[in-house]
């Protein structure tokens, strides 16, 4: 409870947010630490009514309660996550030894929480028997009161008081008895609820994290290929027959499942929201098998009562049963459906918040939010038939008591004309009294059908593949990997399927191994597209010895299949034959694209290893991270954002490299971390890290920086997933000519094995950028005081007009006059002085009656109609306004939080508030005009009435400030929840590699029992309000009891049986309103978190004052002026740039290089205006700070270092907007050299439709650069920003992407470069330092300049004069502007 990424708001923050608060000062700070919750140390009395939470009320109601107020788990509680998964596991398997008709979860989840379960059931049973026998009960009541009314009207002999007071108080005490029975039913029902989905949260996580490849990419275990017969011969007729006849069992079985796999988003889905709905019927299960119970107490009662008149009754309510089924068959089909939906928007988001940043280059946010709204209206239109079905649920159960009591009191007036007060309005009291248990069992119904198809989506889950490790591990093996004739595969890519006439291509995710980006990085799946027919990338025939304490490097082109083979040598590779044999079986695998988490710099280095001060050392020092810490405000302490979004690629690659070195595995998998880094700390590295701390280790190096070659013991170079040779590197650069001419392509001079020591002084890192951070992640903004009326005013009108919602009130307000104006007239009919005939006053009771069966329905569409529009308009709010909010937003603020407003909190406004509003207002209105009823007879007890609402308000008092606290202080840490799983999910790769896996179980468990703690707290306040408000209830009916029997008042024994029945109802019904009242609150809150997103996240352009309008031909030239620009990236950071003063000529190509951390990325950042900078920008005369951001932005293009592709098809990413023709995005696709100039088109490996995995996971990171051009050349900008955009390319395609460019004729070019060879021809280099410009001058100049950082990051990548032959010598104009003469001498 004391993790300080769990620990939410100061209190002086808390004030700072929430002025308006009314709450007294606190008198006591929190404690230090979370006490033990004192549930299970009470006494009797204060369990059975729930005093044990009044002290915790009591500190709420003087301050706001903080985190470390809440009662946490004690350490031995059989309710903490790692006790319960231990019982559900064990329950599972017991299960799966011995299947039945449910799913195995299902009756697992039985076994596990039986006792509590079963408990419930048997208290639900006393209080459903008490609900009906407390109404027959009035039957004598209203006896003693016809008994008295006519004694004292023809003076006879009055029954004993005595008898009458004994009636009325043991009807309260039953009351009172059926209360704290549906309280402690209710309150174990939900908590077992709560611990299910908690102990579920934790299972689905620990299968993430084992979840194979195979199951990501939704295919099955059984899906390989059967060995072939022993009587048939290889190459024979028969073969080919065998496998004719297998491949189309595979295809017909193919067709009938769903294969769009697990992937991220899903599973997210699968935590969040399908949890959720198995709580919420969990909680209310033992009602749907208790109401038919009551329904058949009832009829023997009715048929004490009304005689054989309540068969009637009986018989339509039974008529209603098959509609009811046939109605939830069709909810099971239509959820299904949604579902599908749902989790097509909710990865379409993801992957919108984790490329947001090139969303905000490429001035694309409203393509996406065109996409997002078109899958929402598809989501909605579902939604829309599933809540018309629940709502017909819900109408029909409130009028079916009503049409079945006047269809019983029809036929009982038949045979009885004038009949008994007592039987009549008993009788009516039991039809009211089933109208709970039905509006409640009714909507129940419907949740179990999508509860349904949720417990099998988990079962799907449980069951699928999980990875297995294929390594024999030999211990005292003198190699450290053997590997024979062994085959590895990815798996296939999804099938895509058809476009939606109602939507855009739905395409479903490939789901390989590695998650954080698996990333098959640069090499993987060779040139192919993921639409083709030919199968997953594989590796083939590969044998290799790697010896212990052996650097072996990894080279060859983009797509031979480098990173592939490690991926495989690392276990994230299936083995489809052969053999894999290791000698040690501890392995630390650094990926090319590093995984980061939302935590400090010193727990991702140590990465849940204690921490040994000496060893850390070492590490940062081999890694020359020393500069990077003294740089930050907090050193290795300063916290790092999500997937380490706050540091540079260069920063991140050298944590990952410093993690495996600390991890001090045996074997070290590194997928070209050199890339990243600029060649000075790359030389370090080499030296210091790869060779020196790790010189002991075995280590497999892929890259392309084959200068390095000459300091490994062995080269394996990968040609189309095959090894193509294995040797050393003299025997291949004497041997081979291919070797010979790969390394002269290089222009690189051989680097000696004895390379000298780069000085730490120039490892030098400013710490400029992003990397500079303090408390990055921000807490979750939590209100503290009630649901605002800016929220609900939002909500309605995002829900339509306000007219609309005076309509639903009076809908509301006809019907309850319809209700107890049809009663009304019931009690005339029981008069023997009524006058009226039988026939006519049924008739008229019946036309009453049916009336309110048109009101319910209107009442229910209308508030589901205004629900749907608000949730739909007030999620695209949200959607549009995160697209447009400050880069800084997305930097402090966890992916999996934002990712739980748009799962669990739109599920709530979807179907949830939409269902207890209604439920809400239709049992509130009753209650209300039940007691104006009541005050109109008996007018004394409308001093009684006073006197409860006074009580009323003093319990509500102290219990909704801290309730309301407790809610929303489970709603941040239910936040955590979601961002530590969605975070993990997405470095599953790393977390196995390091063997982690235990450790991030645990970290997650733990916060769920933080969740937990919180949530129980809701709970059990839930319930301490609702016994106390049954105890006013009881006190009303006590009144209203004394009233009648003392005879005080004047009035028929019809209206008194009128009254006593509906206040009985009353009492019923508190604990269903309470319940409901404290949904639509809590339900609220998820629409109050949906409005914080969609009115309060700070916009990156304010719109202050009209934006300036710019010429459709803008900018013509190209040409770029910064005049004394200064940056940083949030108010309390550093500056990052330092009046940065440079001028670009139209169509220059300068060349920007700078050690890491030197501003170079910052210069990218203010022409973009991704952060607000003082100073002038312009661009061909026009002030960029002047004009909106879409205008800016959709005029300049980017390259950027990690390219980002989107789900969809190559023709999505290339041109959103369809924009350009086939012939133009054909012609990009040659230019980028993707496809070649010649042949047919359809022919080539990529086509325009072919499809985008998500994360374009299908596609080579070498591949995905290449689109990353073309969708450039399509943009065809005046002013293109290349952001290292060849650093994980090799030499090959670096060569063709730098000559692409330059074939540009008048565009202006920016690029950040490490490879320096990249940027020599260009016009001019700027050389960053310290955010300030060190040197600007032609390549040459600098080369010649001695002594400067230009010269010695040249000599430090050997690169010679020579190189520079064809570069320019003097500046395109020979005047040189002063503004480009700013430099700072060394």
């Amino acid at each position: 409870m004391g993790d300080p990424e769990m620990a939410s708001n100061q209190w002086i923050r808390d004030q700072e947010l929430n002025p308006s608060n009314q709450r007294s000062e606190p008198s006591s700070s929190p404690p230090t630490q979370a006490l033990p919750s004192p549930e299970h140390q009470v006494g009797f009395f204060s369990t059975l009514t729930f005093q044990w939470i009044t002290s915790l009320l009591r500190v709420g109601m003087r301050r706001p309660l903080q985190v470390n107020d809440i009662w946490e788990l004690e350490s031995g509680s059989p309710r903490r996550v790692p006790a319960m998964k231990a019982r559900l596991l064990t329950a599972i398997e017991a299960r799966r030894r011995q299947p039945g008709r449910y799913p195995v979860i299902a009756m697992a989840l039985h076994d596990t929480f039986a006792r509590e379960f079963d408990i419930a059931g048997v208290l639900q049973l006393f209080a459903a028997c008490l609900a009906i026998l407390c109404p027959f009960t009035i039957r004598f009541l209203i006896e003693f009161v016809a008994k008295a009314w006519e004694a004292r009207h023809d003076h006879g002999d009055k029954p004993p008081l005595e008898e009458g007071i004994g009636l009325v108080l043991g009807l309260s005490i039953m009351l009172l008895c059926q209360s704290l029975s549906l309280n402690h039913a209710k309150y174990r029902t939900m908590m077992v609820g709560a611990q299910a989905r908690s102990v579920l949260t934790s299972v689905i996580f620990d299968k993430a994290i084992r979840l194979s490849g195979r199951a990501k990419a939704g295919g099955k275990s059984g899906a390989s290929a059967a060995e072939l017969p022993a009587d048939v011969a290889p190459g024979s007729e028969e073969e080919k027959e065998h496998y004719k006849k297998q491949l189309e069992s595979t295809a017909a079985a193919t067709a009938a499942e769903d294969h769009t796999g697990w992937s991220n988003g899903k599973i997210v889905n699968l935590m969040s929201t399908d949890t959720a709905r198995l709580e919420q019927v969990m909680g209310g299960f033992h009602l749907v098998w208790t109401t038919p119970v009551q329904i058949l107490l009832a009829l023997a009662l009715l048929c004490v009562n009304v005689q054989y008149s309540a068969v009637v009754g009986f018989a339509f309510l039974c008529a209603t049963m098959p509609m009811l089924g046939f109605a939830t068959k069709s909810l099971v089909v239509r959820r299904k459906a949604v579902n599908i939906i749902t989790d097509q928007r909710l990865g379409l988001l993801q992957e919108i918040f984790t490329a947001v940043r090139f969303l905000k280059f490429s001035a694309w946010e409203t393509s996406f939010l065109g996409r997002v709204n078109s899958i929402r209206n598809l989501e909605m239109k579902g939604t829309r038939s599933i809540l018309s079905t629940i709502n017909s649920f819900t109408a029909g159960s409130y009028v079916t008591p009503i049409i079945a009591s006047m269809l019983t009191f029809a036929t009982y007036s038949a045979s009885h004309p004038t009949p008994s007060p007592a039987a009549i309005f008993s009788s009516l009291a039991l039809f009211n009294a089933l109208r709970i248990p039905l509006n409640t069992a009714a909507p129940l119904i419907g949740f179990f059908a999508t509860a349904n198809q949720s417990l099998v989506r988990i079962q799907e889950f449980l069951d699928a593949e999980e990875i297995e490790n294929s390594a024999i591990y030999v211990p005292d093996a003198a190699y450290s990997i053997n590997v024979q004739d062994a085959s590895f595969t990815w798996e296939r890519t999804s099938a895509r399927t058809e476009p939606s006439s109602e939507g855009p291509s739905q395409v479903p995710d490939k789901q390989v191994v590695q998650e954080e980006s698996t990333d098959i990085s640069e090499d993987e799946e060779g040139r192919r597209s993921a639409s083709d027919d030919r199968g997953p990338f594989c590796l083939e025939h590969i044998s290799l010895t790697l010896r212990r304490g052996e650097l072996v490097a990894v080279i060859g082109s983009v797509g031979s299949g480098k990173s592939s083979l490690l991926a495989a040598l690392a276990g994230e590779m299936r083995l489809a034959n052969g053999h894999v044999f290791v000698g040690d079986n501890r392995t630390a695998y650094c990926q090319q694209v590093a995984w980061m988490q939302n935590a400090t710099i010193r727990e991702n280095i140590t990465f849940g290893r204690d921490f040994d001060p000496m060893l850390y050392e070492r590490v940062i020092e081999a890694c020359a991270l020393r500069m990077d810490f003294e740089a930050l405000p907090f050193g290795d302490l300063t916290e790092i954002g999500e997937k380490g979004i706050t540091l540079s690629g260069g920063q991140k690659q050298r944590l990952s490299i410093a993690r495996a070195i600390y991890s001090d595995a045996e074997i070290v998998i590194l997928d070209d971390p050199l890339s990243a880094v600029d060649a000075h700390v790359g030389g370090h590295i080499m030296n210091h890290a790869i060779c020196g701390v790790l010189r002991s280790k075995t280590r497999l190096l892929a890259t392309h920086q084959l200068h390095v070659l000459s300091q490994v013991d062995r080269v394996i170079w990968m040609r189309e997933g095959t090894i193509h040779k294995i040797a050393t590197y003299p025997e291949l650069i004497e041997n081979d000519t291919d070797f010979q001419e790969l390394m002269g392509s290089t222009s690189m001079q051989e680097r000696t094995v004895d390379q000298e020591k780069t000085p730490q002084s120039e490892i030098k890192s400013t710490g400029g950028e992003e990397s500079q951070t303090v408390a990055l992640m921000q807490d979750e903004e939590r209100s503290l005081k009630r649901i605002s009326w800016d929220v609900w005013i939002s909500y309605f009108r995002a829900s339509g007009s306000l007219l609309f919602i005076f309509t639903i009130l009076g809908l509301i307000i006809a019907l309850q006059c319809a209700m107890l104006a049809s009663s009304i007239w019931l009690s005339y009919w029981t008069r023997d002085d009524w006058e009226i005939s039988t026939s006519i006053t049924m008739g008229v009771y019946a036309a009453m009656t049916i009336v309110q069966v048109p009101l319910v329905f209107a009442i229910a569409i209308a508030i589901a109609k205004c629900g749907m529009k608000a949730s739909k308009q007030m999620h695209q709010s949200a959607v549009h306004r995160l697209l447009g909010a400050q880069i800084s937003f997305f930097d402090t603020t966890p992916l999996g939080r934002i990712m739980n407003r748009f799962s669990k909190d739109v599920e709530v406004m979807d179907s949830g508030l939409v269902i207890s509003m209604q439920m809400f207002l239709l049992a509130a209105a009753m209650v209300i005009g039940i007691y104006a009823l009541t005050v109109a007879y008996y007018h004394w007890f409308g001093v009684v009435l006073i006197v409860l609402l006074v009580l009323f308000l003093l319990i509500a008092r102290q219990y909704r400030s801290p309730a309301r606290d407790i809610k929303r202080l489970e709603a941040v840490l239910r936040s955590v929840v979601v961002s530590r799983f969605s975070e993990a999910l997405g470095g599953t790769t790393s977390i196995r590699a390091y063997q982690m896996e235990r450790k991030f179980c645990e970290r997650l468990d733990t916060s769920v029992d933080a969740m937990d703690a919180a949530y129980y707290l809701t709970i059990g306040s839930l319930h301490w309000l609702s016994i106390r408000l049954d105890v006013l209830g009881s006190i009303s009916v006590l009144a209203i009891g004394i009233l009648v029997v003392t005879s005080q008042f004047d009035i028929h024994p019809s209206v008194s049986g009128l009254v006593l029945a509906y206040m009985v109802t009353v009492m019923q019904m508190i604990p269903w309103i309470v319940v409901q009242f404290a949904e639509v609150e809590n339900n609220m809150n998820a629409t109050e978190r949906i409005h914080h997103y969609g009115t309060q996240i700070e916009q990156e352009e304010r719109q202050i004052a009209p934006r300036e309008a710019t010429r459709a031909s803008w900018p013509e030239r190209g040409e770029i002026l910064f005049q004394q620009v200064q940056m940083r990236y949030r108010a309390e950071l550093p500056l990052v740039l330092l009046d940065f003063t440079l001028h670009i000529r139209p169509g220059e190509r300068i060349g920007i290089v700078g050690r890491t951390g030197a501003g170079k990325s910052s210069i990218l950042t203010t022409l973009f205006r991704l952060a607000e900078y003082d100073g002038r920008i312009c661009i061909d005369g026009v002030d960029i700070s002047k004009i909106g951001l879409h205008d800016l932005r959709s005029k300049l293009t980017i390259i950027p270092q990690d390219p980002t592709l989107f789900q969809g098809s190559v023709r999505d990413n290339l041109d959103p907007y369809n924009q350009h023709s086939d012939d133009e995005l054909w012609r990009a696709l040659q230019q980028a050299g993707l496809v070649s100039s010649g042949g047919q088109k359809h022919a080539y490996p990529v086509q325009l439709d072919s499809v985008v995995a998500v994360d374009g996971q299908n596609f080579s990171l070498g591949q995905r650069q290449l689109v990353a051009l073309a969708r450039a050349l399509v943009r065809n900008s005046r002013i293109i920003v290349c952001d290292e955009a060849t650093s994980a390319v090799d030499f090959e395609t670096d060569r063709q992407v730098t000559e692409t460019i330059a074939n540009l004729q008048d565009r202006t070019v920016l690029c950040i470069a490490h490879r320096l060879k990249t940027i020599i021809h260009y016009d001019r280099v700027l050389v960053m330092d310290a955010g300030r410009i060190a040197e600007l001058d032609t390549p040459l100049n600098l080369y010649d300049r001695e002594g400067g950082i230009f010269r010695s990051m040249c000599d430090t990548s050997n690169i010679s004069r020579d190189e520079f032959r064809g570069s320019n010598t003097t500046m395109k104009n020979t005047e040189v502007d002063a503004i480009t003469l700013v430099e700072k001498e060394r």
